[in-house]
């Protein structure tokens, strides 16, 4: 559901009293939680797909898989209405379109984008823009999210053992200069974080 709801967001829930297609629902499928907003009604069931996807979700969703309807979220301190309806399936239309037009313009702006980011440019703006470093504990494991603002611009993949920018954030952030997170796991039901520079 990114970019409506992101991972580390506290949801509240509605019961569901009346679903309309524009909605943002928490159902079951499969012995696992979803969130996806609603994207069609039928006598059969409800259709749904993810505000990231182009596709619906392959299955239906009968009345009795739903928990409830996603009102707000919070990020911090900050509420957000997420919207349903009428507003919400507006919204969805317009996220598809542009994810679209994103897909159709990566391609053909890749090469640029490379270009501009071996030009120096983040090392410029790096003087300006100081990104901070966000460890997640999620079901026991330990995530480093690399922040600007109140935007997660970038995660520490442990697997390669390095950072992972989202364009076009990478123009912003010299990668080379973000120090690495060393996990220690010997500790017992605890973790504890280093970071060495490079």
């Amino acid at each position: 559901m990114h970019p409506t709801l992101f991972e580390a967001d506290i949801l509240e829930i509605e019961p569901p009293s009346r679903i309309r297609v524009g909605d943002v629902i928490l159902f079951v499928s499969e012995d696992n939680l979803v969130i996806h907003r609603v994207v069609g009604i039928t006598s059969e069931g409800i259709s749904t797909r993810g505000d990231n996807n182009n596709d619906d979700d392959p299955g239906i969703v009968a009345p009795e898989m739903i928990v409830g309807i996603v009102v707000s979220a919070w990020r911090g301190q900050m509420r957000r209405r997420i919207y349903g309806g009428r507003i919400g399936r507006t919204y969805q239309f317009f996220l598809c379109g542009q994810l679209r037009l994103y897909r159709e313009c990566r391609s053909s702006l890749a090469h640029l984008y490379r270009a501009a980011s071996k030009l120096g440019l983040p090392r410029l703006i790096n003087r300006f823009c100081r990104p901070r470093i966000v460890q997640f504990n999620i079901n026991g494991n330990t995530d480093f999210s690399l922040m600007l603002g109140g935007h997660i611009i970038g995660h520490y993949c442990q697997s390669s053992n390095c950072w992972q920018i989202h364009p076009p954030f990478r123009l912003l952030v010299d990668e080379a200069v973000l120090p690495k997170p060393l996990i220690d796991l010997s500790l017992q039901g605890r973790r504890r974080s280093y970071f060495t520079l490079r």
